[in-house]
């Protein structure tokens, strides 16, 4: 739960963008277990950190690339040797495909912004869009794709895993509810910003996850966490930003009334009931996007870190020890380690040290 005091909203800045040009990136490719073999195909993760080196933003073509984890499509070549294993998620058009004449071709949701001298994390999820089956158990090999080759290097780097079992055919289970955390509003832009807030925050724990990988137990990770087991925080953000089954399923919501109905009387920004999430006006006249944590220091005061400290709650059952990053460092070890703002502090420090 977080109190009107611990936000901060930060002024609104403007961006000078430039498109990413072929090669001028960086891509560094992932999976969730320091093991390249997994018994399933259930246990496949990947994560893809894409970096600009480059003194200029970078607007980035989303679709059909490794960008977009958004939606069940198509972000990877998957090959067993030398026989391809077919794609059976959704294909896309996008309004960015259209012509002047039909359609806007430079549609916003197309593209994804990645700052000058900074990186984004993005988290894959495959076992229910490709066809494992029809290779059977073995050694598959996962290239990222770049739609007609708009910004990757031009060898792109690719990542080997090994199931050894478990190939079966998994199918995608349409729905409303494509991520196990739903907003519920009926007000169309509070919903809008939600599911916003619900990326930045998957964003952010995706971040510090693969930061903990990286650099497991470095200066920052022992500020926020101190001795505690790398793996078993690690897990804590993986959860988050996968969305995965293991974090459960709960609703987003824009308003509390008629029930639980704490908004009104207490100035809370937001709050967690049961698996539920309730967030209060405040959170969506208050506080700002997360990209703000880079230039203004808005900080605990993004909509993304409030959106983690609340699902950390949720998740894997944090508690409110202490408010602020200042506090959340001087805890001792136990504390650290259930205390919500230590992920939120976390996963803003890595972002302002490697994202921005």
């Amino acid at each position: 739960m977080l109190p009107f005091s611990s936000l901060f909203a930060g002024a609104l800045i403007s961006l000078a963008l430039v498109f990413a040009r072929p090669g001028n990136l960086t891509v560094e490719l992932t999976t969730r277990f320091s093991s390249s073999s997994v018994s399933s195909v259930d246990d496949i993760f990947l994560t893809a950190v894409i970096s600009n080196p480059t003194t200029e933003d970078v607007k980035v073509v989303k679709l059909g690339s490794i960008l977009d984890a958004d939606a069940p499509t198509k972000s990877f070549k998957v090959k067993r040797g030398e026989l391809d294993v077919p794609f059976t998620g959704i294909t896309v058009r996008s309004p960015l495909y259209l012509s002047p004449a039909t359609g806007n071709p430079h549609d916003d949701a197309s593209y994804v912004l990645i700052p000058a001298g900074g990186s984004i994390t993005v988290n894959h999820t495959v076992s229910a869009l490709y066809d494992f089956s029809t290779a059977g158990p073995g050694t598959f090999t996962f290239t990222p794709l770049d739609d007609a080759d708009w910004f990757l290097p031009s060898s792109a780097p690719s990542i080997d895993i090994e199931v050894t079992h478990d190939v079966e055919r998994r199918y995608l289970a349409l729905s409303d509810a494509s991520s196990l955390s739903t907003p519920v509003c009926n007000d169309a832009k509070r919903k809008a910003y939600l599911a916003a807030s619900l990326a930045e925050a998957r964003s952010l724990a995706g971040g510090a996850a693969a930061s903990i990988k990286k650099r497991p137990a470095d200066a920052v990770y022992r500020s926020f966490f101190g001795n505690n087991n790398v793996n078993d925080v690690w897990y804590n953000f993986d959860r988050v930003a996968g969305d995965l089954a293991s974090a459960g399923v709960r609703n987003l919501y824009c308003t509390d009334t008629p029930s639980p109905g704490l908004c009104s009387t207490n100035g809370y920004v937001a709050y967690t009931y049961g698996t539920d999430i309730w967030f209060c006006n405040v959170f969506f006249t208050g506080s700002v996007p997360t990209s703000q944590v880079c230039s203004s220091g808005a900080g605990l005061g993004s909509r993304g870190s409030i959106m983690l400290h609340e699902l950390s709650h949720t998740v894997f059952g944090s508690d409110d020890v202490v408010y602020g990053c200042d506090g959340s460092k001087a805890l001792g070890d136990a504390d650290k380690k259930r205390n919500a703002d230590n992920y939120s502090c976390y996963a803003l420090q890595i972002r302002r040290s490697y994202g921005c």
